[in-house]
């Protein structure tokens, strides 16, 4: 059976500024960490509204599919924010 390795990554700023250079620095140290680990899924959370206009993951997809075969075969999906409120315990939900 293959391996594959998997890796979540909390962001946190990734995209804040559309052009600014520590959004380019994230992407090198992303594409770096994910070449070092050998990753074949990533899993990327919190990315801000301009880098979910695609900008900063098309430049991410092409950053990662520079690499040589076989892990130059990368896709994005974007899937939305769920809010889940869940009452504190002794509290009243707000409706």
């Amino acid at each position: 059976m293959p391996d594959v390795t998997v890796a979540f990554w909390n962001i946190q700023n990734y995209g804040s500024v559309p052009s600014s250079k520590a959004s380019y620095n994230a992407l090198a140290g992303l594409v770096a960490a994910v070449q070092t680990a050998n990753v074949d899924v990533l899993f990327i959370q919190e990315l801000k509204q301009p880098a979910i206009g695609f900008g900063h993951l098309h430049l991410l997809q092409q950053a990662l599919n520079a690499r040589p075969a076989p892990r130059n075969n990368w896709y994005f999906e974007y899937i939305q924010e769920r809010s889940w409120r869940v009452p504190h315990p002794g509290r009243t939900p707000q409706t």
